[in-house]
């Protein structure tokens, strides 16, 4: 029988104007797998993301993460377009206020912007309140 206890813990984030259009965005610190070096990112809710975590390849670069890649590890990914790219990949440290998560990291050549992907958003629980501009994140944790 597995009983399972759990408290929460909530961080609270906000909605963020670019280009004219208010995106749910969260603050994240961003580190590589040894914790030797971190960068504090804004990433915007992505529920179209399937992975973890992409960031622009500067700020890739700037944590190291490339010494981390598997051996041809780039994977393809589909943009919102339908078009195929290749992404980089490397597994790094991803924390908010309250919680924090090892997962995948992809960046690519192409100008982007941080985003948070279902692998992260699948182990928090986040609730969007458009009215106030609020962005609720709870991270249940077994005790």
């Amino acid at each position: 029988m597995n009983n399972r206890l759990s408290k929460t813990s909530d961080s609270t984030a906000s909605y963020r104007n670019t280009e004219g259009q208010d995106i749910p965005s969260v603050l994240l610190m961003v580190y590589d797998p040894l914790k030797l070096k971190k960068i504090s990112v804004l990433a915007k809710i992505d529920t179209s993301f399937t992975g973890g975590l992409i960031i622009p390849s500067d700020v890739y670069i700037r944590l190291g993460l490339q010494m981390f890649e598997e051996p041809k590890n780039e994977v393809m990914g589909q943009i919102v377009t339908g078009d195929m790219m290749g992404l980089r990949c490397s597994k790094g440290i991803v924390e908010t206020e309250n919680t924090s998560i090892s997962c995948e990291i992809y960046t690519t050549f192409l100008p982007i912007q941080p985003a948070v992907g279902l692998e992260i958003l699948n182990s928090w629980k986040v609730t969007l309140d458009g009215v106030k501009r609020r962005v609720k994140i709870t991270v249940e944790k077994e005790t």
